[in-house]
């Protein structure tokens, strides 16, 4: 299955994760040195976390406001998911140009393969179905239904993929969803409607979507983003009946998706290649905890206990899960050889100092 996954045999997923394909790594004497003047192989593992739980929480963080927004705008839930999707593919398409060029871009997003195609569609139709969901019921039982995803990632990451599921994740997955449903109990509404279900869709899709991208970490996916969000836009446009926006409308609209959408998705699809996939959806989790807050304060109410209680569980939970093990290296793909790639290699005789082998390279 992970064969499957990753479009390549087990023989080149091997050679792609461990660099096995340059002969000269396979001279023990070269591999030694490399070894000795390289980083080892948990400095590097701990680098890249560090990097995607930075990343993956400030995009999350980022994209906060966008259940208070589509939930304020008064134009009909299929008119705020076209607007809302052109707009942010827009800032991605000018964020992007900025950074690849136009020719770049267009190089990029044709190189993506199939699995980035089907990324693409998952983010662009998970975007579209949100902004549907929070108009046919409240943002709390959304949010709580999009909680499920790491539940669903750790599944399809251990009988898809084969991936091992550490113990303390097993514990933090149930202590952060009875966080968010202790921070949400006072707006949940007991029905399972259109909107729950599109909710527990978007959790899934979400969780097939980073599992990919983890899996495929060595593509550049956010071209992905820039695509899914235009195909379904363009999608919308063309057979849905989108009406103009009310000035009202717009300028909500404006500000979430041509600045925090863009941003928040880029930062997000760096983290989420760099996590695995069922801890890069657990963080997903401060956005459904914050998301009732801000929008309890947008509308005037009180911020009950409860939320609080609920909020300082999750992030409490996500803080020290986030802390790896002294004496446990992070399980990820290692970027030096830790074994000789033939059997001819692994029974050369090794020089007789590493000294000498440095003087004679």
């Amino acid at each position: 299955m992970r064969a499957f996954l990753s479009g390549k045999a087990p023989a080149e997923q091997e050679g792609l994760k461990t660099g096995f394909r340059v002969p000269l790594l396979a001279d023990p004497a070269v591999s030694g040195v490399l070894k000795d003047l390289a980083p080892g192989d948990e400095e590097i593992d701990q680098a890249e976390h560090r990097y995607g739980l930075l990343t993956m929480t400030i995009g999350v963080l980022l994209i906060v406001p966008d259940g208070t927004i589509t939930k304020m705008v008064h134009c009909t839930p299929l008119t705020a998911a076209a607007w809302r999707l052109a707009l942010t593919a827009v800032g991605l398409t000018l964020m992007q140009a900025a950074n690849y060029g136009p020719i770049g871009l267009l190089k990029k997003v044709w190189n993506l393969g199939r699995w980035g195609l089907l990324v693409s569609l998952l983010m662009g139709l998970s975007n579209a179905m949100f902004s549907i969901a929070v108009r046919e019921t409240t943002v709390a039982n959304v949010v709580l239904c999009c909680a499920t995803s790491p539940i669903f990632a750790a599944i399809l990451g251990w009988v898809a993929l084969g991936t091992p599921i550490r113990p303390k994740t097993w514990i933090a997955m149930p202590i952060v969803f009875f966080g968010v449903a202790i921070s949400i109990s006072g707006g949940l509404r007991m029905s399972l409607d259109l909107g729950e279900i599109i909710g527990l869709l978007i959790a899934l899709m979400g969780a097939v979507r980073r599992t990919i991208m983890r899996e495929h970490s060595h593509v550049d996916m956010q071209p992905a983003a820039t695509l899914g969000h235009t195909m379904v836009a363009a999608g919308i446009f063309l057979a849905g009946d989108v009406q103009p926006l009310q000035p009202g409308d717009f300028w909500p609209l404006f500000v979430l998706g041509l600045f925090f959408l863009p941003a928040s998705v880029t930062l997000m699809t760096v983290g989420t290649q760099r996590l695995p996939a069922t801890e890069s959806c657990l963080l997903t989790a401060l956005e459904t905890v914050f998301s009732p807050i801000m929008a309890a304060y947008c509308v005037g109410d009180k911020v009950p206990l409860n939320t609080w209680v609920g909020l300082g569980l999750v992030v409490t939970t996500l803080t020290l899960h986030s802390m790896p093990a002294p004496s446990a290296p992070l399980a990820s793909r290692s970027m030096l050889p830790k074994t000789p790639l033939s059997s001819k290699a692994s029974t050369a005789t090794p020089p007789e100092a590493p000294a000498q082998a440095v003087c004679c390279a």
